[in-house]
C-alpha cells in the first residue's frame, strides 16, 4: 500500500486521503518512536539502516518501510507464518535484477584507506564474488587500477569497497541504485565477529547477494525477528533457513553458518542462468 508521507505536526490535517492522516494515534506514536529509534549513517547523505543491513535513502523511504511494516501487521499474526523462499526484490512491478549488459560487468574497486586489511578485503571479496560466479550467470570483476580512487563518484567502476565506521557489519545496495549509492560498506566488527557462525567472507557472500537483487529470506517470519515488511519481492525457491540470505539469529537455535546454500543457487540461477564454465564443464561430459 503507497502513501503519502508528510511531516507529523500538531495535527495530521493537510495530508490528505491515504496518507499518514489514515493512522491511529498508537501508529502515530509507533511511528515516532520507531523514527527515533532507527539509525542514521553519520555522514552527509547517509542512508537510514533497517533490518540491519538494509539501506534506504532518506526519511520518505523509512516513511513508507513503515507503513509496509503496519500493512504487514495489521494482516498476519503470530510468528513463523507463510515460510517461502528465496525472494528477489520487485520494483515497479518487474523483478529488480541486474541486466544482461551488466551482469558480467559488475566491476569494482577496493579502498586503499583499507589500510593493513586492504589485502585481506580483496582477497575475500574475491573469493565471495567466485562463490556467486562459479554456480550462476554473473561476474564480479575486481579492478585494481581503481583502487587508489575508489569513492563512490568513479565511474570507472560499477561499485566501491570501502571503510566506514558504523553499527552493522557491512551494508551493500540492490540493482536499480545509482551510482553514488552503489557501495559496499565494511566496518571493523566484521573482520572478527563470529556472531551466529557468520564470518568475515559469509557477511560479504551475504551483501553480494543483495547487488544481485536478492532480499532477507527471513522476512517471511514476521516479527519478532525484523521490522522489514514481506512487500515487493517475489518467490523464487521453497523456504531456505539456511539461506546466506537469512540471519543466523532468525533461524532455530543451533542453525547453520552464513554460506549459499543449493536453494539459494537455484534461485539465482531462475533469474541469471547457470555459470558459463559449468555449462562448458556439463558439455564436455
Amino acid at each position: 500500500m503507497r502513501r503519502t508521507y508528510c511531516l507529523f505536526a500538531v495535527a495530521l490535517t493537510a495530508c490528505g486521503p491515504g496518507s499518514a492522516a489514515d493512522l491511529s494515534s498508537t501508529e502515530v506514536e509507533g511511528w515516532e518512536s520507531f523514527r527515533a529509534s532507527v539509525h542514521q549513517e553519520a555522514w552527509e547523505g547517509g542512508k537510514f539502516i533497517v533490518d540491519g543491513d538494509i539501506a534506504l535513502a532518506d526519511e520518505d523511504a523509512l516513511f513508507q518501510y513503515y507503513l509496509d511494516y503496519l500493512d504487514q501487521e495489521r494482516a498476519v499474526e503470530g510468528f513463523g507464518v507463510s515460510k517461502k523462499s528465496l525472494l528477489v526484490d520487485r520494483v515497479g512491478g518487474a523483478d529488480n535484477i541486474q541486466t544482461w549488459g551488466r551482469r558480467y560487468q559488475m566491476t569494482y574497486c577496493v579502498s586503499t584507506s583499507f589500510g593493513t586489511r586492504y589485502d585481506q578485503v580483496v582477497t575475500t571479496m574475491a573469493a565471495a564474488a567466485r562463490s556467486w560466479a562459479d554456480q550462476v550467470g554473473v561476474d564480479l570483476l575486481h579492478d585494481a587500477s581503481q583502487d587508489t580512487n575508489c569513492t563512490a563518484s568513479n565511474n570507472n567502476v560499477y561499485f566501491d569497497v570501502n571503510p566506514v565506521t558504523d553499527t552493522y557489519f557491512a551494508r551493500a545496495f540492490f540493482p536499480n541504485d545509482g551510482r553514488s549509492a552503489r557501495n559496499v560498506l565494511i566496518t571493523s566488527s566484521a573482520f572478527t565477529t563470529t556472531s551466529g557462525g557468520r564470518d568475515f567472507e559469509g557477511i560479504l557472500r551475504h551483501e553480494l547477494g543483495h547487488t544481485l537483487g536478492f532480499r532477507h529470506e527471513h522476512i517471511r517470519l514476521a516479527n519478532p525477528c525484523t521490522t522489514e515488511a514481506n512487500t515487493n519481492n517475489r518467490a523464487l525457491t521453497v523456504y531456505d533457513e539456511q539461506s546466506v540470505m537469512h540471519y543466523p539469529q532468525c533461524r532455530t537455535p543451533a542453525g547453520g553458518g552464513y554460506r549459499q546454500t543449493e536453494l539459494d543457487y537455484d534461485g539465482a540461477r531462475s533469474l541469471y542462468g547457470t555459470a558459463p564454465a559449468l555449462i562448458l564443464t556439463s558439455a564436455i561430459l
